[in-house]
C-alpha cells in the first residue's frame, strides 16, 4: 500500500503533490518538512518585505500572507491510500 500526500493551497484548494510513500510515517515526515520550509520562506519575505515596504505593497499585503501563513500552519495531514 502507498501513501500520497494531499496539500490544500491557501487552504482550500486540493494540490496533488504525486509524492507518494511506502509507509505513513514517511508521509507525516515529508509533510512536516514542507510545513517547515513553508514557514521558512514565509519568514524571509516578512523581513525583506518589512526592510523594503515600497516594492513589497507592506503592510497593504501582510493581512494576506499572515492569513495564508497561520491556514499553513494549521495543516491538516490528508492522505490517500493508493493500492
Amino acid at each position: 500500500m502507498k501513501w500520497m500526500l494531499l496539500v490544500f493551497a491557501f487552504g482550500t484548494s486540493m494540490v496533488r503533490t504525486g509524492l507518494a510513500y511506502d509507509s505513513l510515517d514517511d508521509c507525516v515526515k515529508a509533510e512536516q518538512t514542507m510545513r517547515s520550509e513553508y514557514a521558512r520562506v514565509y519568514n524571509q519575505w516578512l523581513e525583506w518585505a518589512m526592510a523594503n515596504p515600497k516594492e513589497a505593497d507592506y503592510p497593504k499585503s501582510q493581512p494576506f500572507y499572515a492569513k495564508t501563513h497561520r491556514r499553513t500552519n494549521n495543516w491538516h495531514l490528508h492522505t490517500h491510500r493508493e493500492s
